[in-house]
């Protein structure tokens, strides 16, 4: 896995600043794993990570890589610019249906504003909502990049050859 680009989705349970710009983001997955994101201080030095807040949700996306001289989990995700970096507002747990989240008066019903009124159904050929494409991306991204590796190598290896 390491040097795969990987991408992880959760919640923001502390992060450190270094000169200013955020350095590093300990993130909990759904599952409850804890993982280190590390964004080198000399990337992306003109901006940093926007809406990031311990409790947030996090997405990120970077390279698994792995550092034995931080202090913690040396397992890592290496993030190649701040903007692989989304936080959004924290969601809210979800409520208990049989609960009401507006109580009125005990016993008192509601009716619908407009009974019978439909919504229409989303526009099939719009905008992909799933993320398939942003899946389709990064894996074009990782088959360019692991291309170039393969290149590189057959390169050095010729060099070291003609020695």
């Amino acid at each position: 896995v390491l040097g795969q680009l990987v991408k992880l989705k959760g919640t923001v349970v502390s992060f450190e600043k270094a000169n200013g710009l955020v350095q590093t983001i300990i993130v909990k997955d759904a599952a409850g794993n804890e993982a280190r994101i590390f964004i080198d201080g000399y990337i992306t030095t003109d901006k940093d990570v926007v809406g990031l807040e311990v409790g947030c949700n996090i997405e990120v996306v970077g390279c698994a890589s792995y550092d034995n001289s931080f202090a913690g989990e040396p397992a890592r995700i290496r993030v190649r610019d701040r903007a692989d970096v989304v936080c959004s507002p924290a969601t809210t747990e979800p409520t208990d249906p049989t609960e009401p989240t507006d109580p009125t008066e005990p016993g008192e019903t509601t009716q619908p504003t407009k009974p019978g009124e439909t919504t229409q159904p989303t526009d099939p050929n719009g905008p992909d909502q799933t993320g398939e494409s942003f899946n389709l991306v990064l894996v074009m991204v990782a088959l360019v990049v692991s291309a170039a590796c393969l290149v590189a190598v057959v390169v050095f290896s010729k060099k070291y050859k003609a020695r």
